[in-house]
């Protein structure tokens, strides 16, 4: 995710907005509901929640990112 982190913060503000509402507002895993009020400090939002791949470049996958959980995504990786 080096990428995302080079980024300015309102230009963080308003990817994670866009990939919010195109998750309807819920982790990409657990599909509970992430406040979009969190976002108002991106440093807090990014404790709590993580901007991850969809699919691994690694797996062959491309720059879509999507947000989840801090917790869910843990849980993710020790899956794989």
């Amino acid at each position: 995710m080096g990428l995302f982190h080079t980024l300015s913060k309102e230009k963080k503000m308003e990817i994670l907005g866009r990939i919010l509402e195109f998750q309807n507002g819920k982790c990409f895993l657990c599909e509970e509901e992430i406040e979009k009020s969190a976002l108002n400090d991106v440093e807090e939002f990014l404790r709590k929640h993580e901007v991850d791949h969809k699919i691994a470049l690694s797996e062959g996958g491309k720059d879509d990112w999507v947000i989840l959980h801090r917790e869910c995504n843990r849980k993710n990786l020790v899956k794989s």
